[in-house]
This record gives C-alpha cells, sequence and structure tokens, in this order.
C-alpha cells in the first residue's frame, strides 16, 4: 500500500513539475489595466506589459512552444493572443489609445506581427496552417487591417499611415504573397488569393483610392499603383482662341 501512495505521489509531482514549465509574465503599470493568461501545454510563453490606463490583454496558448509577446502604452488598449498548436509567435505592439490588435493561430510555425501608433486602429489576423507570415503596421488614426490565412507559407504585408484606411488580405493555398502600402486618407485595398505562388502588391497614395485584386489559379502576379496626381489643364491646346 505505502509503494502505491508513494509511486501516486511521485507521478503528482512529477505532473506538476510538467506543468511549471510553461512560463507567464505580466506587467502593469497604471490604473484598471486587465490581464488574462491561460497556458496549456508544454513549455508555452506569454509576456504582457501594460503602461497606461484601462488597457486589456488577453492570450490564449494550447500546445508547446508558443510564444506571444503584447506590450501596450497608452490607454484603453485590447490586445488578444489565441494560438492552437505548436511553435507560434504572436507580437502585438499598441502606442496610443483605443487600438485593438487580434491573433488566431491554429497550427504550427506561424508568425504573426502588429505594429499600432496612434488612435481607434484595429488589426487582425487569423492564420491557419503552417509557416505563415502576416506582418501589420499603423500609424495614424482608425486603420483598419485584416489578414487571413489558409494553407502553408503564405505572407502577408499590411502597412498603413493616415486614417480611415481599410485593408483586407486573403490567402488560401501555398506560397501566396500579398503586400499592401496605404499612405492618406480613405483608401481601400482587397487582395484575394486561392491557389498558389501567386504574388500581389497594391501601392495607395493619396486620399480616396480603390483597388480589387482577385487571384484564382497558381503564379498570377499583379502590381498596381495609384496616386493623385497632378490635374492638367481643362483646355490644354487652348482651342477656343
Amino acid at each position: 500500500m505505502k509503494k502505491v501512495v508513494l509511486s501516486i505521489s511521485a507521478m503528482l509531482i512529477s505532473m506538476g513539475a510538467f506543468a511549471q514549465l510553461n512560463w507567464s509574465d505580466v506587467l502593469q503599470v497604471g490604473d484598471d489595466n486587465a490581464s488574462s493568461v491561460a497556458q496549456i501545454g508544454l513549455l508555452n510563453y506569454s509576456s504582457v506589459e501594460q503602461q497606461g490606463d484601462d488597457n486589456t490583454a488577453s492570450v490564449i496558448q494550447v500546445g508547446g512552444y508558443n510564444n506571444s509577446d503584447i506590450l501596450q502604452v497608452g490607454d484603453a488598449n485590447d490586445a488578444s493572443v489565441d494560438q492552437m498548436g505548436n511553435d507560434n509567435t504572436a507580437i502585438q505592439y499598441q502606442n496610443g489609445m483605443g487600438n485593438v490588435a487580434m491573433v488566431e493561430q491554429d497550427g504550427s510555425e506561424n508568425y504573426s506581427e502588429q505594429y499600432q501608433y496612434g488612435y481607434n486602429n484595429y488589426a487582425s489576423v487569423s492564420q491557419t496552417g503552417g509557416n505563415n507570415y502576416a506582418g501589420q503596421l499603423q500609424v495614424g488614426y482608425s486603420n483598419e487591417a485584416i489578414a487571413t490565412q489558409i494553407g502553408c507559407e503564405n505572407e502577408s504585408v499590411q502597412i498603413q499611415y493616415g486614417t480611415i484606411n481599410l485593408a483586407v488580405n486573403y490567402q488560401e493555398g501555398h506560397g501566396n504573397y500579398a503586400g499592401s502600402l496605404q499612405d492618406g486618407y480613405w483608401n481601400w485595398s482587397f487582395i484575394t488569393q486561392l491557389g498558389n505562388d501567386n504574388g500581389a502588391v497594391t501601392y495607395q497614395f493619396g486620399d480616396v483610392h480603390t483597388s480589387v485584386v482577385n487571384q484564382v489559379g497558381d503564379g498570377n502576379s499583379s502590381y498596381v499603383y495609384q496616386n493623385n496626381g497632378p490635374v492638367g489643364p481643362e483646355n490644354p491646346c487652348n482651342c477656343d482662341n
């Protein structure tokens, strides 16, 4: 009987040591900040740092070797990371007020990084599969960037400077690249890729541009450049004289 009790005790101690291999670090400086971290698995790492007031951070990690790093500087920012699988990485940096960043990763070796500077920006990344990369940079006010990746080795880059810009990248397949750069006001960019090894790049400078790119198949390429250039004279040849 003693051997059984000792065996059970040893097993419980071993399980406890195993469970402690996850690591969570939370630092809060300010008032009314909220952080929630749940880790189930092996060797997951989570870091949350909040500097300011009324910031919210949520981390869920289920699996092994996942990494989440959240830094919030300012007030009323909201960051969330949901990782299912192994070796996924999510980085979120918010500096300003009222920014929202969300990441969902389901698979292995996916990588996401989001950087927000300003007010009321929204960034969302959803990755299902393996070895996908999504990067989002927002500098300004009320910009929105959404990236969805289903498959393997897809890459999405969204850069926004200005106000009320919208960028949506949807990738389903393998080895696709979608990139958008917006610098101005009220620009819209939509890139959809269904297939493999497609490439699409959209540049928008100025105000109120719209670009829609749909790629279905393999090996397609698209380049879009939009700019508010100077408008020529109404009557350049002076034909009325």
